[in-house]
C-alpha cells in the first residue's frame, strides 16, 4: 500500500523566469549556492540538464537522482527521466512568468509506502518545506537583495536540524564547501 504526498512552495518575484533560471541554476554552487547549507547540499557533477546526475544529501540521507527535465526558463525536475506525465514522481521547481513578475514553485509529488509516510509526517515534512523556504529566500535575496518576509525557524525545525548534525557526527555541508 503506498500513498501520494504533494507538496508546494511559491513565491512571486520581481523579475523575469531567465534571471530567476540564472540563479536556480546556482542551486549546487561550490561558493554562495542558492541551496541552504544549514539542511544539507545538492550537487550536479555533470551541469544541468536532462538526464544528468544529481546528488543530495539532506541532512538525512544521500540521495543519488537525476534531472528527469531541464528547461530554461521554464521547469528544473528532478526524477526518474523515463517517468512523463503531470502525475509523475519527483521534485522540483517550474517557473511562470506573469507580466513582470516571475511565479517559481517547488513541488513535490512522491509516492510513499505508506510506513514513510509516518516518517514524513515525524521529521520529513519539517525539513522539506524548511528547505524550500530557505531556497526561495535565497533566490529573493539574489534578486531583490533582500527577502520580503524572511521565515524564523520553528522550534521544531531546530530541534530537526540539531539531531541531523548530531546524527551525522558533523555539519552536514558537503566536504568540497567546507
Amino acid at each position: 500500500m503506498s500513498h501520494v504526498i504533494k507538496n508546494v512552495h511559491e513565491r512571486t518575484l520581481p523579475t523575469t523566469t531567465e534571471r530567476v533560471w540564472s540563479e536556480l541554476c546556482r542551486l549546487g554552487a561550490a561558493t554562495n549556492p542558492i541551496y541552504p547549507l544549514e539542511w544539507g547540499w545538492v550537487r550536479f557533477p555533470e551541469g544541468i540538464a536532462a538526464g544528468k546526475p544529481m546528488v543530495h544529501n539532506n541532512g538525512i540521507m544521500v540521495m543519488n537522482l537525476a534531472i528527469a527535465e531541464a528547461v530554461p526558463g521554464e521547469k528544473l525536475w528532478f526524477g526518474d527521466p523515463t517517468e512523463v506525465g503531470p502525475n509523475r514522481s519527483g521534485h522540483g521547481f517550474l517557473l511562470e512568468p506573469l507580466a513582470d513578475r516571475t511565479r517559481i514553485s517547488h513541488v513535490m509529488r512522491i509516492e510513499f509506502p505508506v510506513f514513510v509516510v509516518v516518517l514524513w509526517t515525524l521529521f520529513g515534512r519539517t525539513v522539506h518545506d524548511e528547505t524550500s523556504e530557505a531556497i526561495l529566500d535565497n533566490l529573493e535575496r539574489a534578486i531583490t537583495g533582500r527577502v520580503a518576509n524572511e521565515r524564523q525557524l520553528s522550534v521544531r525545525a531546530r530541534i530537526i536540524r540539531r539531531l541531523i548534525r548530531n546524527n551525522a557526527g558533523q555539519d552536514v555541508r558537503s566536504p568540497s564547501r567546507g
